[in-house]
């Protein structure tokens, strides 16, 4: 058994490393790339070593990822790193600060480029090595949740006092892109000046009640008792998207796509998984609920329609301080808070703030939208302080559950007095406690677990909480193995 799953996790793990040597003439194969992608300049390492800026995720980082057993861990280590080039930094910048650009001539971001931006995603997944363990850990604890310089290369490189992870760098502002390459720092790593982290704090998000207008927006979508809505929960591999839709409305709760690359995700190498993108890529939806900002949550943000971020997004908080101040401020992914920022600049963003947890946040007459509490221990607070959708048939008395991360134990309270017949189960079906189980199971239903061939490496799902489903009276489907179907409610 142990040998399985050492190798599963080899799988998972794995870099595909034919073509780390390479050349020059490479970066003109990219192709694709629109003008608004080159001049961000992604793989300028192809060309020669780059300097970037980078900041290591603290939702992957190895202490606190979830699942990964010691013994899975003999060969090493995936981490994800957020990245930056020079050019990334200034256009970000001079986007988000227009009015004082706008008349400027020795502006980077010219006026046809300002109007092709949109949110884009570029981060670096590396693989550490069990003999990389100790210089890597002592150079993360130094800079976690930080923006420090470090480089890519397109070749190891053996030059004293510096260290290398080899992985894979993708970017997208669709379709994504992505070429292996060597993420490098050496061992007098120094954090980014002020003046860089100035133009970094360009996604700071401002202090804003969006409360009146987020209740205003959701009752017009949840406040229609006669609607019916359709619902279909896609496969996406190890990761979270659905799709809910009447005649009027389509809304996405998630838009996750697997977070690991094209090049070592096992999921995103499946046909039905690919034809999931396909189908978020052609989508057109008319809001965007996010249960959390985990990219297995976002990702599938970036193939996305431009007029997707015209439309009104309903998010929890994300943290846009320079350094988090407590574990519930834990930074995410570079690519999340850009995309937070777009849609806050563009007045498309609407949070709740964490004043609200463990509450009802609006209730209408088909749907209600609820806020975790961050109680439960199993998984990260910033999981735990999700949204959580409920869709009610006031016809016949069902209800569905759609609750991103979020376990059992940070449901709140008006949660666990309910029968629920169509259950979404937290966090790809996880280790947790499942006590709770018995206060909303209706003696029948079907309890869905959105997981594919990466959650191998996690232990997803649990086959104790499988179990407990079962004891219910839930019938358990995975979209890894099962077909399942739309449903209305």
């Amino acid at each position: 058994m142990k040998e399985k799953q050492t190798e599963l996790l080899q799988q998972a793990i794995s870099l595909d490393t034919a073509g780390h040597a390479a050349k020059k003439e490479d970066y003109q194969k990219i192709g694709n790339l629109t003008e608004f992608g080159k001049m961000l300049n992604p793989f300028g390492f192809l060309k020669g070593r780059q300097k970037v800026y980078a900041r290591i995720i603290s939702e992957d980082h190895p202490e606190i990822r979830e699942n990964i057993q010691n013994e899975e861990r003999r060969e090493g280590f995936v981490v994800h790193i957020s990245l930056l080039t020079e050019e990334m930094l200034q256009a970000d910048y001079e986007y988000f600060n227009y009015e004082e650009f706008a008349n400027r001539t020795d502006r980077f971001l010219t006026e046809e480029a300002r109007k092709n931006y949109k949110p884009y995603y570029y981060e670096f997944t590396g693989f550490v090595r069990k003999s990389q363990e100790r210089e890597y850990g002592m150079f993360s604890e130094r800079v976690m949740d930080r923006w420090f310089t470090a480089w890519l290369n397109s070749d190891a490189v053996s030059e004293e006092g510096s260290y290398y992870i080899e992985g894979i760098v993708e970017f997208s502002a669709s379709p994504f892109k992505e070429r292996s390459g060597y993420f490098v720092w050496d061992k007098n790593c120094k954090t980014v000046t002020k003046e860089e982290q100035k133009k970094i704090d360009a996604w700071k998000l401002p202090d804003k009640d969006d409360q009146r207008l987020l209740k205003k927006v959701f009752l017009q979508v949840f406040d229609n008792a006669r609607n019916k809505f359709r619902v279909k929960v896609y496969n996406v591999g190890q990761a979270n998207c659905i799709y809910i839709r009447n005649r009027k409305h389509r809304i996405f709760f998630d838009v996750g796509i697997p977070k690991d690359s094209q090049n070592k995700s096992m999921d995103r190498k499946r046909p039905e998984v690919q034809r999931s993108m396909s189908d978020i890529q052609k989508s057109r939806p008319t809001m965007v609920i996010l249960s959390h900002w985990d990219m297995d949550h976002i990702k599938g943000a970036f193939l996305l329609k431009d007029e997707a971020f015209q439309k009104y997004w309903i998010t929890p908080q994300i943290s846009s301080s320079s350094k988090p101040k407590k574990s519930a401020d834990m930074k995410f992914a570079g690519s999340a808070e850009r995309l937070a920022k777009y849609l806050s600049y563009n007045s498309r963003l609407l949070r709740v703030p964490n004043d609200k947890n463990g509450t009802e946040i609006c209730r209408g007459r088909k749907g209600i939208l609820w806020k975790g509490d961050g109680v439960g221990r199993k998984i990260t607070k910033n999981n735990n302080y999700g949204l959580l959708l409920e869709l009610d048939d006031t016809g016949s008395g069902k209800r569905a559950l759609f609750s991103g991360d979020c376990e059992y134990e940070s449901w709140p309270v008006g949660l666990l007095n309910k029968k629920i017949e169509k259950l979404i189960v937290p966090h790809h079906g996880s280790e947790m406690k499942t006590d709770k189980l018995k206060n909303i199971a209706p003696g029948y239903g079907e309890a869905i677990i959105s997981v594919g061939e990466d959650g191998k490496g996690y232990k997803h799902p649990n086959g104790d909480h499988i179990q407990e489903l079962k004891n219910v009276n839930y019938t358990v489907k995975q979209t890894l193995y099962d077909k399942v179907k739309n449903f209305s409610i």
